[in-house]
C-alpha cells in the first residue's frame, strides 16, 4: 500500500507540474499579447505621427523654396532632409522608405518605417519583431485665408517687381515700388482702400472712414480671417476711390498681409467714386515709406515666400503667401 501511495503521489506531482507549465505558457502568451502587441500598436501610432510631420515639413520646405524650387536637386534634397529630421524627432529610429514630390500638383508623399522589438514573444520563439510603416501626403499652394490690411495691391504691380517668381536668397529682400494713380479714371493701378466689411459682396459704391481703416491697419489687419472663393469663383469687394493719405502713412514700418486684386474691376460700382474689385490672393510685405505727390507710391520689401499650416487654394494665383495642409 505504501508503495502504491508513493507512486500515486509522484504521478499527481508530475501532472501538477505539467499543468503549471501549461499555465505559465498561457500566461506568457497573454503577457506577450498585451505587452508586445500593445507596443506594436503604440509604435504604429508614433510612426503615423512621424510620417505626418515629415510630409508637412517637406511641403513647408517646398512652399518656402528652401534649397531651390520643387524638382531641383537642391530643393528636393532640402525637403527630404527636413522631412527626415521631423520624422526622427518623433521616432529616432524612423527611416525613409519613399519620398515622392509632385511639383505640378504641389504635393509630396512620404513613407517612413521603424522597427518594433518584441520581448515576451521572443521567449516564446516568435521572433524579434517587424518594421511598422506609414505614408502621408501634404499639399502646398497659395493661401486662401488671411487677415489683410484694407489697402489693395494690384497683380500687375507685383508681377512688375518679379514677385513671387524671383524669390530672394535667404536673409535678403526684394525692393518694390507700388505707385497708384490718383483715381480710377486714370486706369490701374489706381489708389483705393477696400471695404473689408463688404468682403464677398458686390455692393458698391462704398465710402470708408479713414479712422476705421487706420484702426484696422494698426490692428495688424481685419479682425477675423477672410476666405477667398475656391474654384475660380471671383471674390468681390468694394474699393473706395477717396483720397486719405493718413491711411497710407499708417502703413509705414509695418509688415502686413495685403489683398491682391485683378487689374480689371468686376464692375464700376455704378459711378466713378468706387469699383467692385476681384480679390485673387494675398501678399505679405514690409512698407518702408510712402511718398505723396500727385500719385501715391509705397516703397515695400518682399522677404520671399511665407508658409503656414492652413488652407491652400489649389490652382489659384500665387503671390508668395502660401499654406500647407495634410491631406492623407
Amino acid at each position: 500500500m505504501r508503495v502504491m501511495l508513493r507512486a500515486r503521489l509522484r504521478d499527481e506531482r508530475g501532472a501538477t507540474i505539467v499543468i503549471v507549465g501549461l499555465m505559465l505558457v498561457a500566461i506568457l502568451g497573454m503577457v506577450a499579447l498585451v505587452t508586445d502587441v500593445g507596443g506594436l500598436v503604440a509604435m504604429k501610432r508614433r510612426v503615423v505621427t512621424a510620417s505626418d510631420s515629415a510630409a508637412l515639413a517637406a511641403a513647408q520646405s517646398y512652399a518656402r523654396n528652401q534649397g531651390g524650387r520643387c524638382g531641383s536637386a537642391g530643393g528636393n534634397a532640402r525637403a527630404l532632409a527636413s522631412a527626415s529630421s521631423f520624422a526622427q524627432d518623433n521616432v529616432s529610429t524612423a527611416t525613409s522608405v519613399a519620398f515622392t514630390p509632385n511639383c505640378h500638383n504641389k504635393s509630396v508623399e512620404v513613407q517612413y518605417k521603424a522597427p518594433v522589438h518584441f520581448f515576451f514573444a521572443q521567449v516564446l520563439g516568435q521572433g524579434s519583431g517587424d518594421d511598422v510603416q506609414a505614408a502621408s501626403t501634404a499639399i502646398w499652394g497659395p493661401v486662401g485665408r488671411a487677415r489683410p490690411a484694407p489697402v489693395m495691391v494690384f497683380q500687375s504691380q507685383l508681377e512688375a517687381c518679379g514677385i513671387p517668381d524671383n524669390p530672394p536668397p535667404e536673409g535678403m529682400t526684394v525692393p518694390c515700388d507700388l505707385t497708384y494713380n490718383s483715381n480710377r479714371d486714370l486706369g490701374p493701378p489706381f489708389w483705393g482702400s477696400l471695404d473689408l466689411s463688404n468682403w464677398n459682396s458686390t455692393t458698391a459704391p462704398c465710402h470708408l472712414d479713414a479712422h476705421e481703416l487706420v484702426r484696422e491697419i494698426n490692428n495688424g489687419g481685419w479682425d477675423t480671417e477672410l476666405d477667398l472663393n475656391a474654384g475660380g469663383v471671383p471674390t468681390p469687394d468694394c474699393a473706395d476711390n477717396g483720397r486719405s493719405t493718413s491711411i497710407f502713412h499708417a502703413l509705414e514700418g509695418q509688415t502686413l498681409t495685403f489683398p491682391v486684386v485683378a487689374d480689371t474691376p468686376i464692375s464700376d460700382g455704378g459711378g466713378s467714386d468706387g469699383a467692385v474689385m476681384n480679390v485673387i490672393g494675398f501678399v505679405k510685405v514690409t512698407v518702408d515709406s510712402v511718398e505723396n505727390p500727385s500719385t501715391i507710391t509705397m516703397h515695400i520689401e518682399w522677404a520671399g515666400p511665407e508658409s503656414l499650416v492652413g488652407v491652400p487654394v489649389v490652382g489659384g494665383p500665387d503671390f508668395g503667401e502660401r499654406a500647407v495642409r495634410l491631406v492623407g
